[in-house]
């Protein structure tokens, strides 16, 4: 049985150009000048978007504390020419929203803070055989996660250190640890392989649970470098003017089949939120 239904209520999208990020420095291209070159970049940039969508937020618990499980999706969309993304950053940081009343420090709330995430680890195909090549995927992690508390793996195929050093890869990291435990900030990379230069892929979509005291705020900054070395910037929910925000009274998006204790969320449904099913259905295996 799938784990989501479709939309009961329209998901939050923000639809935002890529502008160059300062300062951009541009490398110099064979019988161009350096201004005619910078025009063509800015002019091939001009149709570079990201897409950031809030499919699906949900409020229950985790280990018996208030928390919310969220579901975001990148979408990345670049100019129908030679121009490729290479590489992108994703950075979430979450934080308590500000109150126009200060409480008293007995009663102050907790930091909002990631408990678990996904996905961690994303690698496509090798590039010395197709035949042998390799599929591995570690679908979530905990915040402060050994290797024990990682799960959803799956593997196929050979690998030698050459594919290993030559893949498509997607790695989520956790940083700035929270006073009340798990972390403020998790960010994801993207990377192409460098070796088949077939890009990173368009779309990313991340889960996250996250523990909270009080009505709390994501901000998003998406970066992406493209095969050109142009480096952009894309801020779908930027802190000074408009972030994400949580509240339990509003839950957007798809309608999620779960009992409320996301602890209990198995690897395939994990899996499933991050869309490791269908497209990759026969490319991951449970460990």
């Amino acid at each position: 049985m799938a784990l989501l239904e479709p939309d009961v209520e329209a998901p939050w999208r923000r639809d935002v150009a890529l502008i160059p990020e300062e300062p951009q420095l541009l490398g110099p291209q064979a019988n161009e000048l350096d201004e005619t070159r910078r025009n063509l970049v800015l002019k091939e940039l001009g149709s570079a978007r990201v897409v950031g969508t809030t499919k699906h937020v949900e409020y229950g618990t985790y280990e018996g504390e208030p928390a919310s499980l969220a579901l975001l999706q990148f979408n990345f969309r670049g100019p129908r020419t030679s121009f490729r993304w290479t590489n992108a950053e994703v950075i979430i940081k979450f934080a308590n929203q500000k109150s126009d009343t200060v409480p008293p420090p007995s009663t102050k709330p907790k930091d909002a803070s990631v408990l678990m995430y996904g996905p961690r680890q994303i690698f496509g195909a090798s590039t010395s055989e197709n035949r042998h090549w390799t599929y591995e995927a570690k679908a979530k992690a905990g915040a402060n996660a050994g290797s024990a508390n990682i799960g959803g793996e799956g593997k196929v195929g050979l690998e030698t250190q050459f594919d290993r050093n030559h893949r498509m890869a997607i790695i989520g990291m956790p940083s700035s640890p929270s006073k009340s435990g798990g972390f403020k900030e998790v960010g994801w990379t993207l990377d192409e392989n460098d070796k088949q230069k077939s890009a990173i892929p368009n779309q990313l979509i991340v889960a996250l649970i996250v523990q909270y005291d009080c009505p709390f705020q994501a901000t998003i900054t998406v970066k992406v470098t493209n095969n050109m070395g142009l480096k952009v910037i894309g801020l779908p929910w930027s802190k000074k003017d408009d972030p994400l925000l949580f509240d339990p009274k509003i839950s957007p998006g798809f309608k999620a089949k779960t009992t409320g204790k996301f602890e209990n969320l198995t690897d395939d449904e994990w899996g499933v939120l991050l869309g490791l099913r269908g497209e990759w259905e026969d490319q991951i295996m449970s460990h």
